[in-house]
């Protein structure tokens, strides 16, 4: 982002100078106000003169480095640079190759470590759950027991309960209800 903007701030920087330049340079310059004093007169702002000089100053700088481009000194470092970039780009693939050959064998390792590791804590985690059934099991088996304890202790208490009820029952009654004379036999 850095990089963006001080290439934003120097093409900035170039163009305010250049129209600087060409503003006030003897010659050039006095041809430049004067077509941007027509512009404005006919109600234009005078960018289009500007623009127009500017895009000449830029097509004669494109030429310029077009010429500087086609120098012998120039094309020479060119060739030593495509030389180098070949030697890089060479060395790197084969080294890149060899790279990948290495991760490639280091991730199926990886790969069966993992696997394996995973096998192993699933066993171990069926196991611990095996283990914690049988003991759910067992208290569930052992409570069964007791409720059924309970139960049997219940039935046999209201048994007892109702045997005592109705014993009672018939002696409140014998001695609430009234007694029934004895039939005399006539002779």
């Amino acid at each position: 982002m850095a990089k963006k903007g001080g290439k934003i701030a120097l093409a900035l920087g170039l163009v305010t100078g250049a129209v600087t330049g060409i503003l006030f340079a003897p010659g050039k310059g006095q041809d430049l106000r004067k077509k941007i004093a027509t512009e404005r007169k006919s109600g234009g702002s005078g960018a289009k003169a500007v623009g127009n000089d500017l895009r000449k100053m830029g097509e004669e700088i494109v030429d310029l480095m077009k010429e500087v481009v086609e120098t012998d000194e120039v094309q020479g470092i060119f060739t030593k640079l495509k030389g180098e970039t070949a030697k890089l780009t060479n060395i790197k693939a084969a080294d890149l190759d060899e790279w990948v050959k290495k991760a490639h064998t280091k991730a199926e390792k990886l790969k069966a470590l993992a696997s394996e590791y995973a096998k192993h804590k699933r066993s171990e985690i069926e196991g611990k759950v095996k283990k914690q059934t049988t003991k759910v099991k067992k208290v569930e088996n052992a409570a069964k027991k007791k409720v059924n304890k309970v139960e049997n202790k219940v039935r046999k208490t209201v048994k007892k309960v109702k045997a005592k009820v109705r014993k009672t029952a018939a002696k409140v009654e014998s001695q609430v209800a009234p007694k029934k004379k004895k039939a005399t036999k006539k002779k």
